[in-house]
């Protein structure tokens, strides 16, 4: 990273750890001031702290997460958070899966950036972006995601599945 970052404001969302935690001593080694943003807050400061950055705790899940007044005023932001739930198809819960997809999906670079000039053509016209092709491009996407979760439920369902009984 060059000397471009002395100054800059930085946030790291799933800054507490792995991959989060070294963006964030990167872009404070490069002189970036950093913002570290996590749903658990005592690691987000424990990774803040040292780097002389500042700590917030956030569920970006919550539908009453504003991104807007967390990212205001921000130069770059590493949309790094997010979760996994390993479990069998049949056993996975329909409320973790709700939740990696909002988390994923919704709350992540690509999510936000469609809900705010993708699904909006007026603002999507004034930047140059084709409204009408992420739209669809996203609803294929979707579309794929979940064909090919129900072909792995029918595979395992049928036993032809690696590792199904």
């Amino acid at each position: 990273m060059s000397a471009e970052l002395n100054g800059r404001k930085v946030l790291v969302t799933g800054g507490a750890s792995g991959i989060g935690a070294a963006c964030a001593a990167a872009f404070a080694a490069a002189g970036a001031a950093v913002t570290v943003a996590d749903l658990d807050e005592r690691g987000a400061r424990a990774v803040a702290q040292p780097l002389g950055g500042t700590a917030v705790g956030v569920d970006l899940a919550d539908r009453a997460f504003d991104a807007a007044a967390l990212a205001g005023g921000m130069d770059v932001i590493v949309n790094n958070a997010g979760i996994q739930h390993v479990a069998p198809v049949e056993d996975f819960p329909e409320e973790k899966f709700r939740l990696i997809l909002a988390l994923m999906l919704e709350r992540s670079a690509l999510g936000l950036f469609i809900r705010a000039i993708g699904i909006n053509p007026r603002a999507a016209r004034v930047a140059g972006v084709r409204a009408r092709t992420i739209t669809i491009c996203v609803y294929a996407f979707c579309g794929l995601c979940a064909g090919i979760a129900v072909a792995i439920a029918d595979c395992a369902a049928a036993g032809t599945w690696p590792g199904a009984e």
